[in-house]
């Protein structure tokens, strides 16, 4: 149980990177 819930949060924080950078490359 908890593996899968870690597994969730680091989906999460991957896409939420994956967002910023997206927004880094508009910027610039």
């Amino acid at each position: 149980m908890m593996t899968i819930l870690v597994r969730t949060d680091l989906k999460k924080v991957v896409t939420e990177k994956k967002l910023e950078n997206i927004q880094y490359c508009r910027r610039y």
